[in-house]
């Protein structure tokens, strides 16, 4: 999981294809990993098992989800100029406007750019991830 956390697209390189593959592959890792964690019944082992998924979590996967650039991937996918600059500032001033702390400032920015009425729907059906949480209440 922190090989594939150390190897995904960010930064301009951020692309859909990427995320939908670095989803698909975390996804069934994650399950795996969960799978094994529940079977083991010694203390110490699950004590090394957590170790090994917080140095995963803190030391590759935060880092490579703090790299994703959602403007590079909106440029990526070729859309509309205008409706891709007015996105990113409606965006910008919801996340400012509804007061959202520090730590989710981030995550709360991408998703208004992805949820906000000014993305296509064809780029956003194009997001393996967006599709499943449609069907996820």
């Amino acid at each position: 999981m922190a090989h594939l956390s150390d190897k995904l697209e960010v930064g301009d390189k951020t692309n859909i294809k990427a995320i939908n593959l670095f989803v698909a592959k975390m996804t069934n890792l994650g399950t795996d990993f969960n799978a094994l964690y529940d079977d083991l019944d010694d203390d110490i082992y699950k004590a090394m098992v957590r170790m090994h998924w917080q140095d995963m979590y803190f030391n590759h996967l935060s880092f490579a989800l703090k790299g994703l650039d959602v403007a590079a991937l909106l440029k990526s996918e070729n859309v509309d100029g205008t409706k891709f600059s007015y996105s990113l500032v409606q965006a910008k001033e919801k996340v400012k406007n509804d007061g959202v702390i520090e730590c989710f400032r981030d995550y709360a920015y991408i998703k208004n750019v992805m949820t906000l009425n000014t993305m296509p729907s064809s780029l956003l059906n194009k997001i393996d991830s967006c599709n499943l949480s449609k069907h996820i209440t």
